[in-house]
């Protein structure tokens, strides 16, 4: 919706930052194009509005943002997942580890 609003207000060959002075409630939005330029995991690219997206699967990976790992996907309500696995005490920060995807079962 957001994408849809700032290509209606675009005029053709403006330059963006005389546009965004004039129309500063689409800075988010442009914001958000020229990241995902350099970062392309920066945004989910589902259709959100599609009626088989589930709340279920938004929370799965925002989950997996924090470090959850191994899903338990026994229902589309709920969901149970595994964090820290492996993860060093503070004393072992510098051992230099992919502690992430350790091997020791969850």
């Amino acid at each position: 919706r957001d994408i849809a609003a700032l290509y209606s207000a675009l005029i053709k060959k403006q330059n963006l930052g005389e546009f965004l002075l004039a129309h500063p409630e689409h800075r988010h939005i442009v914001r958000r194009i020229q990241l995902s330029n350099k970062f392309p995991y920066s945004e989910i690219r589902d259709n959100l509005l599609d009626s088989k997206m589930l709340p279920i699967d938004m929370l799965r990976c925002k989950l997996s943002f924090f470090g959850a790992t191994k899903f338990d996907p026994r229902s589309d309500r709920w969901v149970r997942i595994c964090m820290f696995k492996d993860a060093p005490f503070p004393k072992e920060l510098t051992d230099e580890d992919n502690w992430s995807y350790g091997a020791k079962a969850c």
